[in-house]
């Protein structure tokens, strides 16, 4: 349980200066922002995905660099668009909306991935196409299914989760002490009922 707390404190309780910088830097237009607060009025969750923003950046006194900075971008430099259709985070539309401004960009859409590990590692092709377009071969938009997640419907279930342990593995582990145990159990009255024939004799 204390490795489960330490994780979390690590993963919530870091907060780096630059990247805290980049992100109010960056900011978002007033119409972005109440598309935001209007889709978290009807998410289960609110506004949680986007903490401590954008409330932090007023505290440290970070400066937001505008509308221009956040201007449509043009670029004929090649670019590889990486999206997965369950990232909250950076969700496909993200990528569509750049999209048009790169004479040369391709976009690589990963069904069931969100903002994890699945999205680079859910396909064995993700890596081939990412691979491709580093080689500056050619290549079109392209569309990769990964495997559903699997969500946890229970505490334990997402207690095994953060360990990192399957439900196979718990059912393998109780079969294996359960086989233990009745081996013992045999192998306890074999003896006592060699001891009995011997007192017989």
């Amino acid at each position: 349980m204390a490795e489960i707390v330490l994780a979390m404190r690590e993963q919530i309780g870091e907060f780096r200066a630059m990247p805290l910088a980049m992100e109010v830097a960056s900011g978002q237009s007033p119409q972005r922002r109440a598309l935001v607060e209007a889709q978290a009025r009807d998410s289960l969750f609110g506004d949680a995905i986007n903490f401590p923003f954008p409330m932090l950046g007023d505290g440290l006194g970070l400066v937001d660099l505008g509308g221009a900075f956040r201007a449509p971008l043009h670029s004929d430099v090649p670019a590889l668009f990486v999206s997965g259709t369950l990232d909250g985070r950076t969700p496909p539309a993200n990528a569509q909306a750049l999209l048009p401004g790169f004479s040369d960009g391709r976009q690589l859409l990963a069904r069931n991935a969100s903002h994890d590990d699945e999205l680079w590692l859910g396909h064995p092709d993700i890596a081939g196409h990412i691979a491709d377009f580093l080689a500056g071969r050619p290549m079109d938009d392209a569309v990769l299914e990964v495997p559903s997640p699997t969500f946890a419907t229970s505490k334990s279930d997402l207690l095994l989760s953060a360990l990192g342990i399957g439900r196979a593995t718990v059912f393998a582990t109780l079969a294996a002490v359960v086989g233990l145990l009745l081996a013992v159990a045999l192998w306890r009255r074999r003896r006592r009922k060699s001891r009995r024939q011997r007192d017989d004799a």
